[in-house]
């Protein structure tokens, strides 16, 4: 099978066969392989990480930075993000790929055309796009370290060449792996969106209903836990950079839209759906009231209890229907969002203005 076929075409079940819109892109032949790894690679990033820190002390001490055997906290700095990226792209094409495997109900498609859609989730186009992406990464990276702080500096290097040389490269490996994230997140979310505009709907059937819910949830706490690890494992660095905290900031602004907006659309479509069942139901709970009525005025009591039995029937329906849901979220999934949301955010400014009560 090809390389760059994405996450999906690549677990145990056959696939259909399909025409590929367009050729996967560089992140996802990456990630491809990575998934072939036992364990689905997972453990590829922990050990990704753990060599970004060996070459980094590596470096302090050979340059005499550090002495031998002792660890720099900062490091932890930049490490994280290169690797974060990446396994976040890899963790919601796979989230991803469950999620459609529980919309196909909703589909009326062909098996080669679900496919389709599934690789368009899934997978990035090769092309300028992803070269641009990555210059915008680049590009970034260089201004976030180029506007560190001169203690943040010293602290990898006696002299600014010898720090930029160790910070340098993960700055521009770290936003340009968050640059592709961003790309990956808005392309997969908006490909969600127009999903649902295809669904058929039904309010009974509330799997399809939930099934990208997760989705959204899992892509929102990406986005949480990156601002969160900025705001606190490198919180010294962000803070103080006039780059990196905006940044950093709209992480939660970000993770919010992605929790929200890809599905917002298909509430209003659930809505509309509900309310002609309301419709329906209501007629045929008119109907069958007028029919009893006009047996009881007329002494027509023969048939009379077999329609006070079907207007029970339609009622029963009626409440039922008014139950059904129109949110595309799960009962409790909003608050354990929003919970998740906003309590790192309370803890992190907690901690900031006790620290700052202890240091006055």
């Amino acid at each position: 099978m090809d390389a760059g076929v994405a996450i999906a075409q690549v677990e145990a079940a056959p696939r259909a066969e399909f025409a590929r819109p367009y050729a996967p892109s560089v992140i996802d032949r990456l990630i491809y392989r990575i998934d072939r790894l036992p364990g689905h690679g997972w453990w590829f990033y922990p050990a990704l990480i753990g060599v970004f820190i060996a070459w980094i002390h590596g470096w302090l001490w050979a340059t005499g930075v550090r002495p031998v055997g002792t660890f720099e906290p900062a490091a932890l700095t930049y490490v994280f993000y290169p690797a974060f990226a990446l396994a976040a792209i890899h963790f919601l094409d796979r989230a991803g790929n469950a999620a459609m495997a529980a919309f196909r109900p909703a589909l009326d498609l062909s098996d080669a055309e679900i496919e389709r859609r599934r690789y368009e989730l899934l997978t990035l186009p090769a092309g300028r796009t992803v070269w641009l992406v990555f210059a915008v990464g680049i590009l970034i990276g260089i201004a976030v370290v180029g506007t560190q702080a001169p203690d943040s500096l010293a602290l990898f290097g006696r002299t600014m060449t010898e720090s930029l040389i160790v910070m340098l490269p993960f700055g521009i490996a770290g936003y340009t792996g968050f640059a592709a994230l961003i790309w990956h997140t808005i392309r997969q979310l908006r490909g969600v969106a127009a999903l649902h505009r295809e669904a058929r709907l039904n309010l009974y059937d509330a799997g399809p209903i939930y099934a990208f819910s997760g989705l959204t949830m899992r892509t929102g706490l990406v986005w949480i836990t990156v601002g969160y690890y900025s705001l606190t494992v490198s919180g010294a660095f962000v803070t103080v950079n006039p780059v990196a905290l905006p940044l950093s900031i709209a992480n939660f602004v970000f993770a919010a839209a992605c929790f929200v907006l890809p599905l917002y659309g298909l509430h209003g479509r659930l809505v509309i759906e509900k309310n002609r069942l309301l419709h329906e139901a209501s007629q045929r709970v008119t109907a069958m009231t007028t029919e009893l009525y006009e047996r009881v005025d007329g002494r027509q009591l023969t048939g009379v209890k077999e329609v006070s039995d079907a207007l029970a029937g339609v009622v029963s329906t009626r409440e039922q229907v008014m139950k059904l849901p129109t949110w595309p979220w799960p009962p409790r999934a909003i608050g354990q969002f929003v919970t998740a949301l906003v309590l790192p955010i309370v803890i992190f400014v907690v901690t900031q203005l006790v620290g700052q009560q202890i240091r006055h």
